[in-house]
């Protein structure tokens, strides 16, 4: 794969395209070609165009994404927007000072997991803050953590609706 992309740039194209460039490859030598392709496109204004299924090389190398399902452009923006676009939840992730029953939190809309001593609950965006708030009342919160749904879910959801929805 090296080799491969090294051959691909030994004539400073304008347009670099490239199909899992790091599959197969070590952590080492991943980070090696992101960081690689990050300096050709700040060095040179290579524009690169990947195809790939690993999101770890999408979410450090991609300002903008196409998404295709079934031959059809399903989304074409922003990798920021994605999220944004798709998900109008967010993921909320509770660490309590003591163990709770699954029973109990169970019970709290949008749960997702429960492990010894936390939980994961989907929360619509609209409801964070007062779904925030209710927890750290009601319950022994030693710590809370809000974050956009993993690019991977929001992906495989606007999958769902496109499959759903025609």
């Amino acid at each position: 794969m090296k080799m491969e992309i090294i051959a691909a740039l030994l004539h400073r194209p304008r347009v670099l395209f490239l199909d899992e460039p790091t599959i197969g490859l070590d952590l080492i030598s991943q980070g090696a070609i992101r960081d690689l392709l990050k300096a050709l496109k700040g060095r040179f204004g290579t524009t690169v165009m990947l195809t790939s299924h690993y999101l770890s090389d999408i979410e450090d190398l991609c300002e903008r994404i196409i998404l295709i399902n079934h031959g059809e452009s399903v989304y074409d923006g922003p990798l920021s927007g994605v999220n944004e676009t798709l998900a109008n939840r967010k993921t909320v992730r509770l660490i309590f000072s003591e163990e709770l029953a699954e029973a109990r939190l169970s019970a709290i809309p949008g749960f997702r997991s429960h492990d010894t001593n936390s939980a994961v609950f989907d929360v619509d965006r609209s409801e964070v803050r007062a779904f925030s708030r209710r927890m750290l009342d009601e319950l022994p919160v030693i710590d809370l953590t809000i974050e956009d749904v993993p690019l991977e879910e929001g992906i495989a959801r606007l999958y769902r609706w496109e499959a759903a929805n025609g």
